[in-house]
Formats: C-alpha cells, sequence, structure tokens
C-alpha cells in the first residue's frame, strides 16, 4: 500500500467535537488531507466522511461503543 489511506476518528471525542477533528487535520495537510469544513460539521454521533473529494487521504468519523468493549473485556477477564 505504500502509506496510509485513511484516519478514523472515534470515541466520545472523535465522534461528537469537530473542532478538535479540524484541528487534527490541520497537521495532516502535508499528506493530503483536506477537511470540508461542513461535513466535518455536520457529521456529529454519526458514521460519515470528512475530507473533501480531492484530498488524498480520507478521513472519516466512525461512531464505536467502548463501554460496550470494555465491559466485554472485563467479563472476559472474570470469567477466565
Amino acid at each position: 500500500m505504500g502509506g496510509a489511506e485513511a484516519i478514523v476518528f472515534g470515541g466520545g471525542i472523535g465522534e461528537d467535537t469537530p473542532l478538535v477533528r479540524e484541528r487534527i487535520c490541520k497537521g495532516f495537510k502535508w499528506c493530503g488531507l483536506m477537511l470540508d469544513p461542513e461535513s466535518n460539521q455536520r457529521t456529529i454521533n454519526c458514521e460519515g466522511r470528512i475530507n473533501t473529494d480531492d484530498s488524498r487521504l480520507s478521513a472519516y468519523v466512525i461512531p464505536v461503543e467502548e463501554g460496550l468493549l470494555i465491559a466485554q473485556e472485563a467479563i472476559h477477564t472474570v470469567w477466565q
């Protein structure tokens, strides 16, 4: 593949905070990530692509259930 194809934002801050995503994406301009400000603002707590069509690196918001994953790992640890 020769490099990254996308970055993914998940979890509470990554899913719900466009300002944080904007600041992080600014640091990826060197590798061709171009943030779509409108998509970034409207993609809150839902799945979506937040980069421009001409961006070389994709950026996605993907909701995750980290609380559920933690609970599953805790149950697995207790029942071993």
